[in-house]
């Protein structure tokens, strides 16, 4: 077991395969367009740009509290200690949730 465990969120753009490869945990953050809330994986990267051009706007989001706790506590009670590489908190306040 590594002495230390690397956390993000999906606003890094890393692939699930790379993620499970070097042992890297993701907290989700939620994108809503016109109304409907996607969890990660389930709008398309087409799909959103086409949403984007047709003028809608994602408002933002961040990563849940609890999620973020539940996770942060896992990693620790294996006596690792945590990297968490947040999404800017100009654009998000995971920074801060974390």
């Amino acid at each position: 077991m590594n002495q230390f465990a690397i956390t993000t969120d999906t606003g890094a753009d890393l692939s699930q395969n790379y993620c499970q490869a070097h042992e890297i945990a993701v907290i989700n953050l939620p994108v809503t367009m016109n109304g409907v809330t996607y969890e990660a994986g389930q709008l398309e990267n087409k799909d959103f740009y086409a949403q984007l051009r047709a003028g809608a706007m994602p408002p933002p989001s961040a990563a849940n509290m609890e999620d973020t706790c539940d996770l942060f506590r896992a990693v620790l009670s294996k006596g690792q200690d945590l990297l968490h590489i947040a999404f800017s908190s100009g654009l998000s306040s995971t920074a801060s949730t974390a």
